[in-house]
């Protein structure tokens, strides 16, 4: 997967990329030749407007920010109790939807004014990674169990496309 976010030059040499849990990036940031990360946990919206400023303040020389957000943990609306499945149906729509949404709205018009931060923002559809391994069938995010999956390659492709 790293392989193809440099041939999808997603992140150039002075890119910054952040994930949500930033477990795998210190190993990562190597690899694929990025000059750091940043973790943000998108479903605090009270915590993007200090990550943006603080992100900005830190490297002036960002061009743009790689926003890779998706929770593709299933609601299992038959087996979850009604107690249950609320909050993690809210969970889902904060860190898919509202986070987001908040971190774009954060970055545009006047933030960006006079700088050369450019938001990218990817909300993917299917893509076969073992990213979200909490599920009964783990492995449904692959082409061999849905149709509709992206392999890595494909997903890379469709993100860089301009």
């Amino acid at each position: 997967m790293v392989e193809h976010y440099i041939t999808a030059r997603l992140l150039r040499q002075k890119g910054y990329h952040r994930r949500a849990d930033g477990a795998e990036y210190a190993d990562h940031r190597e690899r694929i030749g990025a000059a750091g990360y940043h973790v943000l946990d998108t479903s605090s919206v009270s915590d993007t407007q200090p990550f943006v400023k603080r992100i900005a303040f830190k490297h002036p020389e960002l061009e743009y920010l790689v926003n890779k957000v998706g929770l593709q943990r299933q609601l299992q609306v038959q087996k979850q109790s009604a107690e249950d499945l609320p909050p993690k149906a809210d969970q889902k729509i904060d860190i898919n939807i509202r986070g987001p949404l908040h971190l774009a709205s954060t970055n545009l018009r006047g933030q960006l004014k006079d700088t050369q931060v450019r938001p990218v923002d990817i909300a993917p559809p299917p893509a076969e990674t073992d990213l979200h391994r909490e599920r009964e069938e783990p492995d449904d995010n692959k082409k061999a169990k849905n149709p509709n999956a992206l392999s890595i390659p494909e997903f890379m492709d469709e993100a860089s496309r301009d």
